[in-house]
Order: structure tokens, then C-alpha cells, then sequence
């Protein structure tokens, strides 16, 4: 699975009070932390829970939990302005810590994907607060421009295709409405850019509707290519008329490599001798004799005369 660099990781649904969750890798207890946060009215609060979540050097990786907690409402501001929230602090190696690359284990580091949910009332969403307070709410704000699809992540089949394969782009889709049946999708490449899009048809149920879109794409040349996604939504039945401007976009960047084919190599081998079972030299027949071959094979034969 290829998550977003800007995926956004946010745990909800949970109950109010969950403290603990494991981790479905190492199985290690993750403390869950609470925030609330007010939209519009000051009776409008919804409680948010969600993983504490390190910094991550920009430079070398190191991971740094001396302030896990999600810090609101700064970070928050912070993320409607589409800026990473940085420690004060910086790295031995002189990098900076960011928080735009969470973590979903703070034990083992292991990534969260679509297929390991901890159990079926836990679900992970993510990228920029408005697209995440967008899912949470589900507000049916055509009029406003507001988005009502999201690319979640982008996978492919094979791992590491050559130029000999067909490729599969799967690409996971998340929705604020089900249904979310597809409408229709295209893609055409060319040079080394691939450009797909893809439009769905969303029901009036306020419930979270997940799908994949799957992509072929015929056997490509060596070299490194783009997928270039534009994800459009529209509501009814299909065919369904699409927003004014699409709900998400981005780019997903793979290889193809050569293919490597394995030769045979046949070659002509040649009796070096002839031996009986006691290692002698013979030539004589109605006898078991060995035959040694200057490739180092060795042929057991009984010639009858």
C-alpha cells in the first residue's frame, strides 16, 4: 500500500472511553488521546479521539516522542493553512521534526492501511482537517464548493513490473455519502504520464462509503512513470452530474524495469574414460561400466554384445 505523503492520521469512532487500543502488528497497547473541538455554535462540540502521534526527522528519519499529544487548536489552525507542525527542537543530524509524516504504531512504526483495522468500529481516515472534519460530518454543502471524495492511497500489481507485465493501479476511494457506485473512469498515457480519472454516483445515507477503482494498463517501456488521478462525484443514480470542480487529485510515481529472462545453455560433453567397478580403465563390454564425462557426470552403462 503507498499512503499520501500528507496523510492525515486520525482515529474515530471510538468509544468515548477508549484509552487503549492495540496495534495489530506487534500487538503493543497504544494510549489514545481526546480533544474536542467546536464548529459554529458554542453548542456545536464534537469529541475527537485520536493517536498520539511522535515527530519525525525530515533528514534521517529518527522519531522523537518527547511531545506526542496533538496540540490544539494551534496545530489545527495550522492545518487549514496546509502547513506541517514543526518541534522547536531539531534533530542531532541538524534536520527538523514534522508531523507530517504520523505514524500509526508509536512502538513498531507500522503504517496503517486499509486492510488492518484493529475491529470493525475502528476505521482510520485522513489528509488535511478539512477533508477530515468533511468525512466526519458529512454536511451537504454543494452550494458551498465543498469536496465529498477523497483519495486514500494508491497500490500496485505487480510490486516491481517490467516491461513485460501488465500492470494493476488499484486506488482506494473514500466517500462522506453511500452509496458510492462507480459512474464512469478513463485513462490514457502518454509518454510517461498517465492520466486517469474517475467519477461516482453517491446515495443520500450519511454513512462512510469506501471503494477501489482498478486500472489496466498494457505492458509499458522501461522508464519511470506518473499516475495522475482526478477523483469528480456527482449524487443520484447514474449517470450522475459531476460538482464544479473535483474532489481530489494526485500522483502516484512508479518504475518498470527490464525483464530478465533465464537462458539454457546446452552444451556438447565428451567421455573422458571408461571405468569398471573397480575404477579400472576398460574398454570390455557385458560388463557395468562408468561412464565419466569431462563436465564431471558420470553415466552408468551395460553394454550387452
Amino acid at each position: 500500500m503507498v499512503l499520501k505523503s500528507s496523510t492525515y492520521l486520525t482515529l474515530i469512532g471510538l468509544p468515548t472511553d477508549t484509552e487503549i487500543v492495540k496495534c495489530s502488528k506487534c500487538s503493543c497497547n497504544i494510549k489514545v488521546g481526546r480533544f474536542s473541538v467546536t464548529f459554529g455554535k458554542p453548542t456545536t462540540k464534537r469529541l475527537i479521539r485520536s493517536f498520539f502521534k511522535p515527530f519525525q526527522c525530515q533528514d534521517c528519519g529518527k522519531i522523537k516522542f518527547d511531545d506526542p499529544e496533538t496540540n490544539f487548536p494551534d496545530e489545527l489552525k495550522n492545518s487549514f493553512k496546509g502547513e506541517c507542525v514543526a518541534l522547536k527542537i531539531k534533530c542531532d543530524c541538524g534536520g527538523q521534526f514534522r508531523r507530517d509524516k504520523n505514524l500509526f504504531c508509536t512502538n513498531c512504526h507500522y503504517r496503517k492501511s486499509s486492510k488492518n483495522r484493529f475491529y470493525k468500529n475502528i476505521s482510520i481516515y485522513k489528509k488535511t482537517v478539512k477533508k477530515l472534519l468533511l468525512i466526519l460530518f458529512c454536511l451537504p454543502m454543494i452550494g458551498f464548493g465543498q469536496t465529498f471524495g477523497s483519495i486514500f492511497s494508491f497500490s500496485i500489481s505487480p510490486v516491481n513490473p517490467n516491461n513485460t507485465d501488465t500492470v494493476y493501479i488499484y486506488t482506494e476511494l473514500w466517500f462522506c455519502c453511500s452509496n458510492c457506485s462507480l459512474d464512469m473512469k478513463s485513462h490514457s498515457v502518454v509518454g510517461n504520464n498517465i492520466v486517469a480519472s474517475a467519477q461516482h454516483c453517491l446515495g443520500n445515507l450519511s454513512a462512510i462509503c469506501n471503494t477501489t477503482d482498478t486500472f489496466k494498463l498494457n505492458p509499458l517501456a522501461v522508464g519511470t512513470y506518473t499516475f495522475d488521478l482526478t477523483l469528480y462525484s456527482g449524487f443520484g443514480s447514474s449517470p450522475c452530474t459531476a460538482g464544479i470542480s473535483p474532489d481530489d487529485n494526485d500522483v502516484f510515481t512508479f518504475n518498470v524495469v527490464t525483464s530478465v529472462g533465464i537462458e539454457e545453455h546446452t552444451t556438447n560433453k565428451e567421455i573422458f574414460k571408461v571405468t569398471d567397478l573397480f575404477g579400472r580403465e576398460t574398454k570390455q563390454t557385458n560388463q557395468l561400466l562408468f561412464y565419466i564425462y569431462d563436465d564431471g557426470t558420470v553415466e552408468k552403462k551395460l553394454i550387452v554384445e
